[in-house]
């Protein structure tokens, strides 16, 4: 959990969670016995249940009720596949309609069933890209209700903005995301965006390494780019959509200096998206 004494103008990015086990989380849901009841401590030790005897945790064992409430407010509720009536006493949970939108278009309940994370990658039964994921991302816009209590003064659709720089700038790596990107206030800032991150490429590779450096000491640095960065689950959301893709990226002009970013897919369909 990121401190509360860092600075709440920064974007707000779900650190747990994948897509398969989002789809299936979201299925289980929607079960008689779930939809529309008490969101309570013995519901999540179900749903925790039904998530280890699935196989969609890396063990392969149940989480604990705590584990699956973080979970469910990071991408099902982040990206509106659930909601939890907080006006209800007690508070109940229900699916949406793009929940069962996602159920219905993966088929999830027929998708054979394995011991673990890893097995089910192995076996190559692992949902790692949705179009509904798509549709939810394209969407998205910071700051929502949802996410009002971690996120504040930033009105900006941080997908579309991605999408906008990758067709300018080819990729964007790890500390650019970081370091600049989830800076970013409201779309308007566009132009301003994309010049600090050809300038940011333009710097020496000291003067790049001691920006860097320096930003992961402050609250924000720790939380984009340091323990378990939110730098890079936000990647992973971008290549969720299949229209994205990670790629190594050379930096600072070092030969052997390579960090993660991401690239488009496909150039064309993007710029239709986004135009």
């Amino acid at each position: 959990m990121a401190k509360r004494d860092r600075s709440k103008e920064i974007w707000h990015i779900p650190k747990r969670g994948n897509v398969h086990q989002t789809i299936y989380m979201v299925y289980v849901l929607s079960w008689d016995n779930f939809l529309g009841k008490s969101w309570s401590s013995a519901k999540q030790e179900a749903l925790a249940t039904e998530l280890g005897k699935a196989g969609l945790t890396k063990s392969g064992k149940a989480l604990t009720h705590q584990s699956v409430r973080t979970l469910l407010a990071n991408l099902p509720k982040y990206l509106g596949f659930v909601f939890i009536d907080e006006s209800s006493k007690p508070q109940r949970i229900f699916v949406t309609d793009v929940g069962y939108e996602l159920i219905k278009k993966h088929n999830i309940a027929n998708v054979p069933k394995h011991r673990n994370l890893k097995e089910y990658q192995k076996a190559g039964d692992l949902i790692e890209v949705s179009e509904v994921f798509q549709k939810q991302m394209l969407k998205l816009i910071i700051t929502n209700p949802i996410i009002r209590r971690d996120c504040q003064n930033i009105l900006v659709f941080p997908f579309r903005m991605t999408l906008k720089l990758l067709l300018e700038l080819d990729y964007l790596d790890i500390e650019e995301i970081g370091y600049i990107l989830f800076h970013t206030k409201k779309d308007d800032d566009f132009p301003f965006v994309l010049e600090r991150i050809k300038n940011f490429r333009k710097l020496s590779p000291e003067r790049r390494t001691a920006e860097i450096n320096a930003y992961r000491q402050t609250e924000e640095g720790k939380l984009t780019l340091v323990k378990a960065p939110t730098a890079g689950y936000y990647m992973y959301l971008c290549c969720s959509t299949g229209l994205c893709k990670r790629v190594y990226v050379k930096v600072n002009k070092l030969k052997n200096n390579k960090l993660h970013a991401i690239g488009l897919i496909d150039v064309d369909k993007v710029k239709y998206i986004v135009t």
